[in-house]
């Protein structure tokens, strides 16, 4: 009970507790303790608090957070998703695992490049048209695939046949509904004409969304609160250790400067179909073994690129291309290259059957992250920062 009494002075602030301390420390060894002396050096130690400019910084950080939050969210459209589910029944002699292929292969023609963007402009879906204006296409496309599709195969069988999920996040429920159910078709038409997939049979269609998915506008008020008393806690920090957030400024400057000076460092990558794995693995191995094709893919890349930089992944029954570049368009032509090579290594005409997805240009650069570094170089300046402030008080 002493310690915790002990500890609960320390609650106080400790100008308070320089100047009183000690006769309060006497006057709890004297009172015997108990849990009503704790209970009531809390209460006092909490209301002092709340009475200091630290507290008030706080709240009011805190608050005017979460309002300018929740206006900022009022802001934001609502987004909504429809989703459909399909089942993809066992066509005759035609087991799970063919099934699965037939699914990936067609999973790649509906999500590729080329079918996403005449989504995009389809004359009555017309989708992203502000992204559009401001943005190429390819981007609008792989924002597109990775921010509001969802295609994705079931983990578990349903009464033997597999299920797929697609589901597609607009700005409004009926275009949600309207560009799930073109996906859905299209997922279809690409089976169907695969003799390796049985019939596609919608159990749950597109449904049309009464209720938005996004914004949350209750966890962004909160993270609004979150950052206003974080910001808070950082004015307060900046007057409590004016010396230490000084150095940690300089630092953190000094580092965002600096990592203007590492070389970017940009990705292109591209998805390349082939007939089977056997021939996938086959044509991976020959152009990751021939000096003369890396030679060349290596040297479009440009200067400093390395083996470790040209990627070539299998999966399943197709090659994933990536290839990093200190130059966007070098990262490309190298990418087309590695392609290329891949053409080039399977003997049969039918070994690479599609590209597709063609090499990417890459819009932004993978490598260096500017904040990353400058968080860094603040914490490497705000320790030494703190620890010298501390032994200057000590010494005054």
């Amino acid at each position: 009970m002493i310690f915790l009494l002990r500890l609960a002075v320390r609650i106080y602030p400790r100008a308070w507790r320089k100047r009183y301390g000690t006769e309060l420390e006497a006057l709890v060894e004297d009172s015997g303790g108990g849990w009503r002396v704790l209970a009531d050096l809390v209460w006092g130690a909490t209301k002092m608090r709340m009475t200091t400019v630290d507290f008030r910084i706080l709240a009011g950080m805190g608050m005017a957070g979460l309002a300018i939050a929740a206006i900022v969210s009022y802001q934001m459209p609502d987004r909504f998703r429809s989703e459909a589910v399909a089942l993809v029944t066992l066509g005759d002699g035609v087991d799970h695992q063919r099934v699965i292929e037939a699914l990936i292969r067609a999973e790649g023609e509906t999500l590729s490049r080329t079918s996403l963007a005449s989504l995009i402009e389809a004359p009555d879906l017309n989708l992203y048209q502000t992204e559009r204006t401001r943005l190429p296409l390819e981007d609008v496309v792989e924002r597109m695939k990775h921010r509001d599709l969802l295609l994705r195969v079931a983990a578990q069988q349903v009464r033997g046949n597999t299920a797929v999920i697609v589901s597609y996040t607009g700005d409004s429920a009926l275009l949600a509904n309207k560009t799930t159910q073109k996906l859905l078709d299209q997922l279809t038409a690409n089976l169907e004409k695969d003799n390796s997939a049985g019939r596609v049979k919608v159990i749950d269609p597109p449904n049309l969304p009464g209720v938005p998915v996004s914004p949350n506008r209750l966890a962004i008020a909160l993270a609004g609160l979150i950052g206003g008393i974080a910001s808070g806690m950082l004015v307060a920090g900046i007057k409590r250790w004016p010396r230490a957030a000084l150095i940690g400024a300089a630092c953190a400057a000094s580092a965002f400067a600096a990592s203007f000076a590492i070389p970017n460092r940009y990705v292109s990558s591209a998805v390349v179909q082939v007939a089977n794995k056997a021939t996938a693995d086959r044509a991976a191995s020959k152009v990751r073994g021939n000096t003369g094709t890396m030679r060349a893919i290596l040297d479009a890349a440009g200067r400093g690129a390395k083996r470790e930089d040209v990627g070539i992944r299998v999966a399943s029954q197709t090659l994933v291309v990536t290839v990093v570049s200190r130059d966007r368009l070098k990262a490309q032509t190298a990418a087309q290259l590695v392609i290329e090579g891949l053409r080039n290594a399977s003997p049969e005409s039918a070994g690479v059957a599609e590209v597709l997805d063609p090499a990417s240009y890459p819009t932004a650069p993978i490598f260096p992250n500017h904040l990353v570094i400058a968080t860094l170089g603040l914490v490497s300046g705000l320790v030494p920062g703190m620890i010298m402030q501390r032994r200057a008080k000590a010494l005054a």
